[in-house]
């Protein structure tokens, strides 16, 4: 994944929606806070190093995180972190996001109330709990982010996500051979409950 090429994709995206829009909702600004939690299914890691063998299983992390937002008419902007774990592994992740939202009229689909879709930059953590493992740098990268809500009221909702994300985390060490990173390329689901003010 190349940021250039994923940058003109959201730019085009968000472009494309604001052209074809229709008004569902007031002009108005608005804000939300979406707490989340699921699995980020994460790839493997081994690697040969001047102290011995490094292995990492694919994992499936137990997710529990928290995002806010702003929202103004179609468009939101907001701020997310999570931490991730499992007996093996902790991650941490926070980024920021940029978004867009459609609120269909009564009856025009079956499901959802809302459906937000998203892009954005993350950063974060990935430490391996084994005494001696050695590290894996502070890493950046992408994540694309759909989710679908079912309003309970006028301010409480709840939904389904699904991400995408593209992050590597580089050993902070000597690779005499195998994998110098892990994770890259990933996918995380998950559920959520929310707040609208």
């Amino acid at each position: 994944m190349r940021f250039p090429v994923a940058i003109g994709l959201v730019v085009g995206f968000l472009g494309s929606r604001a052209d074809c829009a229709q008004e569902t909702t007031p002009e108005e600004w608005s804000a939300f806070v979406q707490g989340y939690g699921g699995f980020w299914f994460t790839g493997t890691f081994s690697a040969v190093t001047p102290q011995g063998g490094r292995k990492i299983q694919k994992e499936a992390l137990a997710e529990a995180g928290l995002e806010f937002g702003v929202r103004y008419d179609w468009l939101y902007l907001s701020l997310s972190a999570c931490h991730d774990g499992s007996s093996d592994v902790r991650a941490y992740l926070g980024g920021v996001h940029v978004g867009t939202v459609w609120e269909p009229e009564e009856g025009e689909w079956i499901v959802p109330d809302q459906l937000r879709v998203s892009v954005g930059l993350i950063g974060g953590d990935y430490q391996v709990r084994e005494t001696g493992f050695g590290n894996f740098e502070f890493a950046l990268g992408f994540q694309a982010r759909t989710t679908t809500l079912w309003d309970l009221s006028e301010w409480l909702n709840v939904g389904l996500w699904m991400d995408f994300r593209y992050i590597s985390f580089d050993y902070d060490g000597t690779v005499l051979s195998g994998d110098g990173e892990t994770v890259g390329a990933s996918v995380a689901v998950g559920l959520s409950v929310g707040f609208r003010f």
